[in-house]
C-alpha cells in the first residue's frame, strides 16, 4: 500500500494505470478490504479488454476540501501511474490524474452498456419480453431504453414509486418476487446488493441473465446463461476510460467505447 499525505494506494500497474476509486475511512484503512477491492477492479479492466488495471483508495478521516485536494495533488506526484476516480462517498476535485469531472454521471452509460449486452445476446429486441429487477437510477434508464427499443419490458422495485415511473414509461409492473419467476428472454438485474437465494434460483424461468449487478451466487441451470456482470455492467467504468482516449473525452467518443466493448466484447486491441 502507497501512502501519499492523507491518501492510501492499492494496486499494481499490470496492463496500465491503475484506476482508484476514491472512499473515505475513519482511520487506517484495512489493506486486505482494498486488496479485495482492487483485485475486482482489476478483473472488470481484464473483461473489457482494457490496459488499464484496477485499484483502490482512501483518505484517512473526513473528506474535507482540505483532505480531497490534498489526495489530487498526492496522486500527481506519482508520475501517472495511478488515476482517482470518483467513488461511492468521495469525489476527488479536479487534477491532471483525477477522472470522472468531464464524463459525468455514470448510472446513464451504465445502462447504456447493459442495454447493448442485452441486444447482443438476443441479436433483436423488438417483441423480447425482458424483466428489469430494480428500477433506480440505472434500472429506469435501461427500461427507457428498452422500450425504445420495441422490447416488452416487465419491471418491479421495493420502492413503489420507482416502480409507478416504469410503469408510466410503458413497462408492465410486477412484484419482485413475481419478476424473478416470470417467463422471459432476459432478466437483468439491476438493484445493488440483490443476490439470487437458492430457491430463487430454482423459480428462474429466463433465458439469459445480463444486468448491472452481480447475482452471486449463482450456478447457471440448465438452458438459462449468465453474462459476466463485469462486462454487461461495466458502461460507467469504460465512459471514465474515454477521458483517456487520444482525442478526450466527447459523449460520441464514450458511446462508441461502450457500445463496442458491452456488445461484442474486447477486440483483440483496445484504444486504451
Amino acid at each position: 500500500m502507497i501512502e501519499a499525505g492523507p491518501l492510501f494506494l492499492h494496486g499494481e500497474p499490470r496492463r496500465g494505470p491503475v484506476f482508484a476509486p476514491l472512499e473515505v475511512s475513519p482511520g487506517r484503512p484495512p489493506l486486505e478490504e482494498m486488496r479485495r477491492e482492487a483485485e475486482a477492479l482489476d478483473a472488470r479492466c481484464a473483461a473489457c479488454g482494457l490496459a488499464l488495471s484496477g485499484g483502490a483508495a482512501r483518505i484517512a478521516g473526513p473528506a474535507t476540501p482540505e483532505a480531497l485536494r490534498a489526495a489530487s495533488l498526492a496522486v500527481a506526484g506519482l508520475a501517472g501511474r495511478f488515476y482517482l476516480v470518483p467513488g461511492k462517498t468521495a469525489r476527488p476535485p479536479p487534477g491532471p490524474f483525477v477522472l470522472g469531472h468531464l464524463s459525468g454521471d455514470p448510472s446513464p452509460w451504465t445502462a447504456l452498456g447493459v442495454f447493448a449486452a442485452i441486444r447482443g445476446g438476443l441479436g433483436e429486441t423488438r417483441g423480447a419480453r425482458v424483466a428489469v429487477l430494480g428500477c433506480g437510477r440505472v434500472g429506469s434508464r435501461l427500461v427507457d431504453l428498452l422500450i425504445e427499443a420495441g422490447a416488452r419490458v416487465l419491471a418491479a422495485d421495493i420502492d413503489p414509486a420507482r416502480a409507478a415511473a416504469a410503469g408510466s414509461a410503458g413497462a408492465e409492473v410486477l412484484s419482485p418476487a413475481e419478476l424473478v419467476g416470470v417467463e422471459c428472454d432476459v432478466l437483468s438485474p439491476a438493484a445493488r446488493g440483490f443476490v439470487f437465494t437458492e430457491e430463487e434460483q430454482a423459480r428462474l424461468r429466463c433465458r439469459l441473465i445480463i444486468g448491472a449487478q452481480s447475482v452471486v451466487p449463482w450456478r447457471e441451470r440448465g438452458a438459462i446463461r449468465a453474462v459476466p456482470e463485469t462486462l454487461s455492467g461495466s458502461g460507467w467504468l469504460l465512459n471514465l476510460a474515454a477521458e483517456l482516449l487520444p482525442g478526450g473525452w466527447s459523449e460520441a467518443a464514450a458511446r462508441r467505447l461502450v457500445l463496442s466493448v458491452t456488445h461484442l466484447g474486447p477486440g483483440p486491441e483496445s484504444p486504451i
